[in-house]
């Protein structure tokens, strides 16, 4: 029997509480993979450094492309909220 995958909110669980800061620190490859997954859709519609969107949260250097705009804006990626960027220190 295949497990059923874990739930969005579950994952954001993961991500965020201080319980699994351990493992997100052992295991930056799913974590990378599981913020991909996790963000709203709001959020993935929202203007992403091409970095954040490879899964390369490190590199982003806080800037992305607005389409809507047609101009620079901050990156809207889940990576920058403070409980997130302390796990990538």
């Amino acid at each position: 029997m295949t497990p059923k995958p874990d739930t969005a909110e579950w994952e954001r669980w993961i991500l965020t509480d201080e319980s699994w800061a351990q493992w997100r620190a052992e295991n930056s490859d799913l974590v990378a993979d599981m913020r991909a997954r996790t963000t709203t859709d709001t959020a993935r519609d929202a203007p992403r450094s091409p970095d954040c969107v490879a899964g390369k949260h490190r590199a982003c250097g806080g800037d992305a492309w607005d389409d809507a705009a047609d101009d620079v804006c901050d990156c809207r990626c889940g990576c920058h909220s403070e409980e997130v960027a302390a796990d990538e220190r």
